[in-house]
């Protein structure tokens, strides 16, 4: 019996290691929400006494690592609010929040030679020049990835300039794409790279200057998502099939999943990251909170 009994304890202390579920959370989020996120899980905390673990990357491939690879998570933060749509609902969420926006600029190295002569004006000359170098994250597992891609299409009919796409994208072929977008920033900061297509909040949150592109191409404003659907890409989806994701402004989205192994802690999560302070706390760390969030839920076919 006694002997049992230590069986029995060791286990206990095995899966309260493994899913530390009465005093934590962890959570799966864009790489592009590290920061904001950082601060807000330090201030939760300090309110809760609940801690919050995170593991950031790509949304596509954070998402997966819930749905393909069977990892536990109590939530999951996309970049793309849509992917949570399409990829975990019903099976492993049923609900989303749309909570954060953002907008795509040029992010510029410190280094560069090209710092004060490229501008808003003159950025889509600049980058077609063969001695400039300019990168993007993945779009097969990054939102900027496949919206820096769009950037490009809209770049290409808002500036009349005909093979635009094509000719950046052969440029930078593969060696200047990173699984996720926080992965250029080392490039940007050590010169070996003088440009990559990135969200404004992580320029800013690095102090690493940047150029803005016009509204109508930099995905910021609903005003032009007729526009913005007229840019295409196609990814794959698991079993190696095309699925084809549209221009839209971007919109973060989060989730629980639904075998969360701390649903109470998350939600207080969720409640807190939605909350005036939670919103304020976003802006800190300048990322723009969407206001009032959005709730979606799963309807059913």
């Amino acid at each position: 019996m006694k002997k049992i009994f230590s069986v029995l304890s060791s286990l206990v202390l095995v899966s309260g290691f493994l899913f530390p579920e009465q005093k934590s959370i962890t959570i799966y989020h864009a790489g592009s929400l590290s920061y904001p996120f950082k601060i807000i899980a330090k201030r939760f905390t300090e309110k809760t006494k609940i801690k919050v673990f995170t593991e950031s990357g790509g949304s596509r491939g954070i998402i997966r690592r819930v749905t393909e690879l069977g990892k536990r998570a109590d939530m999951v933060a996309s970049a793309d609010y849509r992917l949570i749509k399409t990829m975990m609902f019903p099976k492993f969420a049923d609900f989303l929040y749309e909570f954060a926006t953002n907008e795509i600029v040029i992010t510029l190295s410190p280094e560069s030679k090209w710092l004060g002569k490229i501008n808003t004006y003159n950025w889509y000359k600049i980058v077609q020049n063969k001695d400039f170098i300019i990168g993007y994250s993945d779009p097969e597992l990054d939102p900027c990835g496949y919206r820096s891609l769009m950037v490009m299409q809209l770049a290409e009919k808002y500036y009349k300039e005909k093979g635009f796409y094509n000719r950046i994208r052969k440029k930078i072929g593969d060696k200047w794409v990173r699984p996720k977008s926080v992965e250029l920033l080392a490039l940007l900061e050590t010169g070996e790279m003088d440009a990559a297509f990135e969200y404004k909040s992580v320029a800013l949150q690095h102090k690493l200057p940047f150029i803005s592109l016009p509204e109508k191409i930099n995905l910021s404003s609903p005003k032009y998502e007729s526009f913005y659907k007229t840019a295409k890409v196609y990814l794959t989806k698991k079993g190696g099939k095309k699925v084809v994701i549209y221009g839209k402004s971007i919109v973060y989205g989060i989730t629980i999943v639904k075998n969360s192994p701390n649903r109470e802690g998350a939600e207080k999560f969720l409640k807190f990251l939605l909350s005036k302070e939670g919103q304020e706390l976003l802006k800190k760390a300048y990322q723009s909170p969407l206001i009032p969030p959005i709730l979606l839920k799963y309807k059913g076919k």
